[in-house]
């Protein structure tokens, strides 16, 4: 019988690689849903350090960080772009790609 492995530690230490971050967090953008996306955010703040860490690379208050990752949150880009900048990525807008069309 294979070892029971937390999923959630698990993504946690993969996260840690800023490859795996920018794939989580691009895969919850591309998702469409604001919730999604803050809940990346809050995984990747996680594997980054502790919020108060975070605060001080991002200028943010720690108060502000937990908002910004909390489930009702509503961060401004400001902030969004100042918690990215803080994990060492940055954001940035690209073309989307053409769907594949199906063949008749």
């Amino acid at each position: 019988m294979k070892p029971y492995t937390d999923y959630h530690k698990h993504l946690i230490k993969e996260l840690k690689k800023p490859e795996e971050a920018i794939g989580y967090l691009n895969a919850a953008l591309e998702d469409g849903d604001l919730k999604v996306f803050l809940l990346a955010l809050r995984n990747v703040s996680e594997a980054y350090g502790n919020i108060s860490e975070l605060a001080k690379k991002s200028k943010l208050p720690r108060v502000s960080l937990y908002r910004i990752t909390s489930q009702r949150g509503n961060p401004t880009i400001e902030n969004v772009a100042k918690l990215i900048d803080a994990f060492g990525l940055r954001f940035y807008i690209d073309k989307k790609q053409a769907k594949p069309k199906m063949a008749a």
